[in-house]
């Protein structure tokens, strides 16, 4: 989530755990194949492994929980609160030499460069 910190300082963490809720939420609609698999990694980060993808899959899912997160704002006590996320994606093939650490370093590699570019992307990481 953009700028979770400065949420949390703000409304407070039981919010934050709501809105931690919230996208988990959207994040399991989104990976909804038998095959995905969605975690919190710490903090405000989530990982989704999505097995078995074709091509550029993985960047069009991320670009489509991006947009639902997005749009699907969430209420508590009449307030509504809109929420954004930046999104690292990686991805190897099953041919390559990459153990899941090295996935996961590129996958925030990528989510930092998301970051530094504005928030609210997606960023794919290239080798």
């Amino acid at each position: 989530m953009d700028y979770f910190k400065a949420f949390n300082d703000n409304y407070g963490h039981l919010l934050g755990d709501v809105c931690l809720v919230h996208i988990a939420e959207i994040i399991n609609q989104v990976g909804k194949r038998e095959t995905d698999l969605a975690a919190r990694f710490g903090g405000e980060e989530f990982v989704l492994l999505i097995p078995e993808n074709e091509g550029n899959e993985a960047a069009t899912v991320a670009e489509v929980l991006r947009q639902k997160i997005e749009n699907s704002p969430f209420h508590v006590d009449g307030k509504t609160f809109l929420v954004t996320v930046s999104i690292g994606v990686a991805s190897i093939q099953p041919t390559h030499k990459i153990d899941s650490r090295q996935l996961i370093e590129q996958a925030d590699s990528a989510l930092y460069q998301a970051k530094h570019q504005g928030r609210n992307i997606v960023i794919v990481h290239s080798n």
